[in-house]
């Protein structure tokens, strides 16, 4: 089933310079290395990479604050400044309303990590992405 195509930022989002319309919580350095087909199946729309920016989560609230909403925030399920559920709560507190992607390597009970967040998050549109791992992505009987 495919979510639903979100709807864009409103007026407020403009200003002399473009906001970006994803915005990503973690390492800049992973940016070049987001799944990009897999974040297009989830986010119908997917503006090209160079609309990515990457931002810290006192950032990202100062920006919400505002009412400059992005698209969509990005994060990896743990980063060195914080987790997905720090970063679920905040976009949950502050009333964000699309979607919340979260890229992961492959889980065994991804379900699991939807439902902890979830509990706290109710009705925050979040999904995993996940990537492939290096071994999957190599092939059989490569290291």
């Amino acid at each position: 089933m495919m979510p639903e195509p979100f709807s864009k930022p409103d007026a407020r989002a403009s200003t002399a310079r473009d906001v970006a319309r994803l915005l990503w919580l973690g390492p800049s350095e992973m940016i070049a290395r987001l799944p990009l087909a897999k974040l297009a199946r989830s986010l119908p729309g997917l503006p090209p990479i160079s609309g990515v920016e990457s931002v810290t989560v006192p950032t990202l609230e100062a920006r919400l604050i505002e009412g400059t909403d992005p698209h969509a925030v990005l994060s990896p399920l743990f980063w060195r400044e914080g987790d997905v559920l720090e970063a679920a709560r905040l976009l949950w507190n502050l009333g964000f309303g699309g979607p919340y992607r979260v890229i992961s390597p492959p889980l065994p009970r991804p379900g699991m990590v939807l439902d902890e967040v979830l509990t706290h998050c109710p009705g925050l549109d979040l999904a995993l992405v996940e990537t492939v791992r290096v071994a999957d992505r190599d092939g059989p009987g490569r290291p």
